[in-house]
């Protein structure tokens, strides 16, 4: 007999917890250096350029993640990259 899976789980909770004290922590790290530049006294043509450096990275990546991924074998690349 299948047992039910419990949704409150704690190591779950936990999980969830954390990434999302991450991820806020991420988005207000991308708010708040460029307004250090800023304050710093350098030009908003650096904190834009700053800025614009921070993403660019992402902006190449994730197309080609997303295109990958539909083509690979779902299951075979998470037991690859859990493996580890």
């Amino acid at each position: 007999m299948k047992e039910k899976m419990n949704p409150f789980n704690k190591n779950r909770l936990l999980l969830l917890w954390g990434r999302m004290v991450s991820d806020t922590g991420s988005r207000v790290q991308l708010i708040v250096i460029p307004l250090y530049i800023l304050d710093t006294g350098d030009s908003a043509a650096t904190a834009g350029l700053f800025t614009f450096l921070s993403i660019a990275p992402a902006l190449l990546i994730y197309p080609m993640a997303g295109v990958l991924g539909d083509r690979w074998n779902r299951k075979t690349f998470i037991i690859i990259n859990f493996s580890r």
